[in-house]
């Protein structure tokens, strides 16, 4: 409009032909080079990297709505394997215990607990026939004890625990939560499992692959169109006569509004994909073989029986002993006793019939155990089987002169020394390498988990809830 009313002026002017074409030329320059060219030019990059600014904040802020679903997909997908491998490491504990009460081998013996309950005792009478009890316990773990029982009882927990394999694979996967605003009938067809491409087909979701490849950061190029769509900016020069603050409060509102309506986009497809795989179960899977564990015996059963006869010869003159001059001679040199004696009963209750392998933590209240009384190499490794057989037969033969010997703690002392001794090497006798049964325990956790891998990737937090309660059902069901 300037250059028109300027060429009016000086048609006006009677300004022809050179004189004409000069000033045109001049005005060109002008526009083109001058300091209205210069602000107009300024105007405009400003306002290109304005929009730059807008775009790529934009975009930073729909790549991290989507690495978050990417995150929580994925975290479903752990805490559903998570249950699955605890269901499993659950199950295997509990036929492992069962197993050996079937096969008849005798649990852990437990001598400290066993120790701490007779020292709580504050009559004679009670604490001879407790230890009685201990001696029967220890000559029954050596007469249940072989390689051939210990080898059974992996065996029979690996047939139990494929039992439970099969359970498992009837458990059905829940009804998913509605979001608002979804459709409670719509299909999976058009949503990514677990936010990648390849909907509603469970079986072939973990082979769909990286979704939109054409979009910035594996995002779906669907979600790229809705984001897109809801936000529908203004473009640049459309703006041009709002000023800069109502322009940024107006974008970031926009963006708002579109995140809004991806993450509406991402819950719905998230909903269609659990929707995909409600009511089912778990595809059927191998269970892997099991190829058995090694067991050695390492203590000779002629050895712990000549021990346990030596024992048994000990514990007639502790109990003289302990008739004669009371509790004060039960435990040698130990301290004090009685301690405990109202929870007396309910301690070697407790000693006697927990479960090792559901209670595992430390006791703090629980001695280190019986005393090393007569075992002058116990920090190297103490006595061996051979020599406490020598030793106790030694004691053995010393004549017992009642309370008035000179140290009357030693019938004790020697007692402890052979009872510590039998139960150690009791316990001792089989060794078993367990390290196949926890390779074949690792490899059916990952079976059981890859085979619900189509299941894990498309099922929400509800049926992911769900699943977790069935699975302890089976387990309290079991458990009756």
């Amino acid at each position: 409009m300037g250059g028109e009313d300027e060429a009016r002026g000086e048609a006006a002017l009677g300004l022809t032909g050179a004189d004409a074409l000069e000033a045109a030329l001049d005005r060109a320059l002008g526009a083109t080079f001058g300091a209205d060219a210069a602000l107009e030019a300024s105007r405009r990059s400003q306002g290109f990297d304005e929009q730059q600014q807008r775009d790529a904040d934009a975009a930073r802020k729909l790549l991290r709505e989507w690495r978050r679903h990417e995150e929580r997909c994925d975290l479903r997908r752990c805490l559903v394997e998570g249950a699955l491998g605890e269901w499993v490491r659950r199950n295997e504990a509990r036929c492992v215990h069962r197993a050996y009460q079937q096969v008849g081998i005798v649990p852990s013996l437990q001598m400290d607990r066993r120790y701490k309950a007779l020292r709580s005792m504050s009559s004679c009478d009670l604490l001879l026939k407790r230890v009685e009890q201990t001696i029967g316990a220890i000559e029954a773990k050596i007469a249940s004890d072989s390689c051939e029982r210990y080898a059974a009882v992996f065996n029979s927990a690996a047939r139990a625990l494929q039992q439970q394999l099969a359970r498992v694979r009837e458990v059905e996967v829940g009804q998913p939560c509605v979001p608002e605003g979804a459709d409670a009938d719509a299909g999976a067809g058009d949503a990514p499992v677990g936010g990648v491409a390849g909907a509603g087909d469970v079986d072939g979701a973990a082979a769909a692959g990286g979704a939109g490849a054409g979009a910035p950061g594996g995002l779906d190029d669907r979600l790229v169109g809705v984001f897109q769509d809801a936000l529908g900016l203004p473009q640049v020069d459309v703006l041009g006569g709002v000023e800069r603050e109502s322009q940024q409060d107006l974008v970031a509102n926009r963006i708002d509004v579109a995140l809004a309506a991806v993450r509406a986009c991402l819950d719905e497809w998230v909903y269609q994909a659990a929707q995909g795989v409600a009511g089912r179960r778990m595809p059927a899977f191998d269970v892997p073989a099991f190829g058995g564990v090694r067991c050695v015996r390492v203590v000779d059963v002629a050895q712990l029986t000549e021990l346990l006869l030596q024992v048994k010869a000990s514990y007639a003159t502790y109990a003289k002993s302990v008739r004669q001059g009371g509790l004060f001679c039960a435990f040698g040199s130990d301290g004090e006793y009685g301690e405990a004696a109202p929870s007396a009963f309910s301690a070697f209750f407790r000693a006697v019939c927990s479960d090792p392998d559901e209670d595992e933590g430390d006791d703090d209240d629980c001695p280190e155990g019986i005393p090393d009384f007569v075992d002058e190499e116990a920090k190297r490794g103490g006595d061996d089987i051979a020599r406490a057989i020598e030793r106790m037969k030694t004691f053995n033969a010393q004549r017992y002169g009642g309370v008035l010997d000179d140290d009357p703690a030693l019938p004790a002392e020697h007692f402890w020394y052979g009872v510590k001794k039998l139960s150690s090497f009791a316990e001792q006798a089989i060794q078993v390498d367990e390290r196949a049964w926890d390779s074949y325990i690792d490899r059916v956790e990952y079976a059981v988990c890859e085979a619900a891998k189509p299941l894990s990737e498309a099922m929400d937090d509800e049926q992911l809830a769900q699943l977790e309660e069935a699975l302890g059902a089976l387990l309290a069901d079991d458990n009756a």
